[in-house]
Order: C-alpha cells, then sequence, then structure tokens
C-alpha cells in the first residue's frame, strides 16, 4: 500500500485509532491527566514513546516530555517530521530525548 502520509489527517501509519481531522480535545487527555498517569508508572522505569498520531499536534508535548524526564525515564519520540520547527529540535536537544524516528515518504 503506497503511503498517503502528506497530511497528518490521511497519514495510515501515524493514525492509529481516530484520524487527527476527528480528533477534539474532547477526546484527548490533558496534561494533568498524563502528569497522573506518569507518576502511576514512574517506578517501573519505562521508556516512553511518544507516537500518535503526530505527537507535536498536542498543545503540550513538551511539557509532557520534561515531565518524563523529571521522573528519571527516557523518552522517545515517533514523528513524520513535519512539525520539527528549529524551536522544536533544539528544545528535543536540551531535554535529551533519547531517539526520534521519522517516517520518510517516497
Amino acid at each position: 500500500r503506497d503511503s498517503d502520509c502528506g497530511s497528518h489527517s490521511r497519514c495510515y501509519l501515524w493514525n492509529n485509532t481516530d484520524s487527527v481531522i476527528n480528533q477534539t480535545s474532547q477526546n484527548e487527555l490533558d496534561i494533568i491527566s498524563w502528569k497522573k498517569i506518569i507518576d502511576k508508572i514512574s517506578h517501573f522505569m519505562p521508556d516512553i514513546v511518544l507516537s500518535g498520531g503526530e505527537p507535536f499536534l498536542y498543545k503540550d508535548t513538551t511539557e509532557l516530555i520534561k515531565y518524563i524526564k523529571t521522573k528519571g525515564m527516557e523518552c522517545s519520540i515517533m514523528t513524520n517530521g513535519t512539525l520539527l520547527a528549529k524551536d522544536i529540535i533544539k528544545n528535543l536537544v536540551e531535554l535529551e530525548i533519547k531517539s526520534i524516528s521519522q517516517t520518510l515518504h517516497r
């Protein structure tokens, strides 16, 4: 199957359950809820992988990564790369992200 990843809303690799076009703030966890989840699992010291949909569509991705790191856990990101602006890349380097995986389009 040819990838149709030119847009976040059409990418079958990154839209695991709902298409981004159908996502609303009503079915997305807020940062407080994510922090509670991180607190509950932090004693297991898992490596956290943020994927999606596209993780950089979530407005609090950087804050979530910072929180994960303050708990001593590693964090990796799977992205299609279309939203990786210079400021985001700089933040990821400063936060010492374990890895960034990016899809390549043909």
